[in-house]
């Protein structure tokens, strides 16, 4: 019952959360709509192999393990390749910063990339968002996509990322670099037009780019606060994996396995957005979310009585 309705009841569930997030935290969601962009993969344990060894009758098969190697040995290449792209998920997460509430999130087999699917959610993002992400997040096509899209980005870029000055396409300041690889030049496509902001962690210089090339629309300052908020992702990754147990799912198949990440983040997404509230009416610090003493309670509230 719960796979037939899956897609209709998550839809209809992830608009009201986001709808209560902008009515109920509205002084945090007016702060800026700063989301961003990490992923993680968690492991999925099958049982399948559990099932064929309680089959196995001791006393007629004796040697399990010469049992065990036989079979894995018959198996085909595309078999053992199909086992290890569905033993793993692979999900892209997008954090809102202001609130450390998640927004959306895509999820596919381990040989995923998360650049793809945050293209997949552009459309799912509020008009003209800032999306902070890091290295990795990197290129000319999937910057435009955002630019396209009417959003903005900030990104750390490594040495694997060539940005010209002086092109003399725009006009600009010092800090005015462009993107305009060989093979796009080729098709007389457009350089990207952006901005390279130099940030210092305490140890070494860290590079950022931005879309937004206009100072008074986001500062220097403001670009460092935002990356570093960017962080605060991994209290959430920690949350879900730890707090709510699920480093490893339980499911047995893919697609209960999928439905099963869904509602476990749909979960998180409820109770964190109930301890926010909370906190904002007690007129308490609602960044001090911590999701974990509530869903404790909840357990307790669920777990059967024993008496006498």
């Amino acid at each position: 019952m719960l796979k037939k309705w899956q897609t209709r009841l998550t839809v209809a569930i992830v608009a009201e959360m986001r709808l209560r997030m902008q009515e109920e935290l509205a002084n945090q969601y007016l702060v800026g709509v700063f989301l961003s962009v990490l992923s993680m993969d968690l492991v999925l344990k099958f049982r399948e192999q559990n099932r064929i060894n309680r089959r196995i009758q001791p006393g007629k098969n004796r040697n399990v393990k010469e049992l065990k190697r036989r079979k894995a040995k018959k198996q085909s290449a595309e078999s053992i390749e199909k086992k290890t792209a569905t033993t793993q998920i692979w999900l892209t997460l997008l954090w809102h910063v202001s609130t450390g509430l998640p927004w959306a999130w895509k999820s596919g087999p381990s040989d995923s990339s998360e650049r793809p699917h945050l293209q997949e959610m552009l459309s799912e993002l509020p008009d003209h968002s800032l999306i902070t992400a890091d290295a990795g997040f990197v290129g000319y096509d999937f910057w435009k996509s955002i630019i396209d899209a009417k959003h903005d980005f900030l990104i750390r870029i490594g040495a694997n990322v060539k940005l010209i000055k002086q092109l003399g396409y725009a006009r600009g300041n010092g800090s005015t670099v462009y993107l305009w690889p060989d093979r796009t030049a080729r098709k007389n496509e457009p350089p990207l037009v952006l901005r390279l902001i130099v940030i210092h962690n305490g140890r070494h210089p860290v590079y950022l780019v931005t879309s937004i090339t206009y100072k008074k629309k986001l500062s220097d300052k403001q670009a460092r606060v935002i990356y570093q908020y960017r962080w605060g992702i991994e209290v959430i990754f920690r949350t879900f994996k730890q707090t709510v147990g699920r480093h490893k799912l339980r499911s047995h198949n893919a697609e209960n396995a999928k439905m099963e990440l869904d509602w476990s983040l749909l979960a998180l997404w409820m109770i964190s957005l109930l301890v926010q509230r909370e906190l904002v009416q007690s007129g308490e610090d609602p960044s001090q979310l911590s999701p974990a003493r509530p869903i404790h309670l909840q357990r307790l509230k669920n777990e059967p009585q024993l008496s006498g």
